[in-house]
């Protein structure tokens, strides 16, 4: 999973808005919003609602579980190669402006 966004001096992946680029080698073309809260949580919109919880240790990441509203979006890729993408991410790197799971 990339993301690109703006970083201030805080260090970590929280408090930042990044802009989902890639998923599972997916190119993501909707703009998508992901965000990262102080709190743990993350969430972002990609037909569906999508949120959960994230914790941070060095640079490891553990996401999930999450959950999303339930309504009928059909995106390329699918909403579930994305959630799962988020799940199955194990670290965490920034270089520049870019997140990268």
């Amino acid at each position: 999973i990339k993301h690109s966004g703006f970083l201030t001096d805080h260090g970590t992946i929280g408090w930042y808005k990044w802009k989902l680029e890639k998923a599972a080698d997916h190119d993501i073309t909707k703009p998508t919003e992901v965000l990262f809260s102080e709190e743990g949580r993350l969430s972002w919109k990609y037909g569906n609602n999508f949120f959960g919880q994230f914790a941070i240790d060095g640079h490891n990441i553990k996401i999930g579980p999450l959950a999303s509203t339930m309504m009928f979006f059909p995106q390329d890729p699918p909403e579930h190669i994305v959630s799962k993408a988020f799940e199955d991410s194990t670290s965490w790197a920034i270089a520049g402006n870019t997140l990268t799971l």
